[in-house]
């Protein structure tokens, strides 16, 4: 991302960079196995799972992607797929070893969407340095911080 790769400017200069979604279109179904495991959820759910967070990154690739007002659209269907994602997850049971493992996927998850909707993505408030910055706090929090967290239950 720090050359240019994969990138699409606006109208107005700013630097999109859409690539981060397909990162997150492989990821993220990683994250969402190692929850299934944690909150004990059916194995025969993961499929479901995996599928509706794919739905999720890839509409979030088109919105970021097309710089258009159709890229709503795609907001919207990734939005409709993330809350079933997390409806889901918050039927799994609670895990005694990891007792803050859903507010941590409702917060922390959630806080994507709102950067984006901040972003030059969005309504354009937050400039691209400022919320590539966030985005970078987020991955560290969600990703790997969740990661060394889980580990430990191991």
């Amino acid at each position: 991302m720090s050359i240019g790769i994969a990138t699409t400017k606006l109208v107005d200069g700013q630097t999109i960079y859409w690539s981060r979604w397909l990162f997150y279109l492989v990821v993220c179904p990683l994250l969402v196995y190692d929850i299934t495991k944690i909150l004990s959820i059916i194995k025969e759910e993961y499929p479901k799972l995996a599928f509706l967070t794919g739905l999720t990154m890839f509409n979030g690739f088109l919105a970021s992607f097309i710089t258009t007002q159709s890229r709503w659209i795609f907001f919207i269907l990734s939005s409709i797929a993330f809350i079933f994602l997390l409806y889901l997850i918050f039927q799994g049971k609670n895990n005694p070893k990891f007792k803050f493992i859903k507010p941590f996927v409702l917060i922390g998850w959630s806080l994507f969407p709102l950067v984006f909707l901040l972003a030059p993505t969005g309504v354009g408030i937050l400039q691209t340095s400022t919320s590539e910055s966030l985005y970078l706090v987020l991955d560290l929090i969600t990703k790997l911080f969740f990661g060394i967290l889980t580990i430990r239950l191991k």
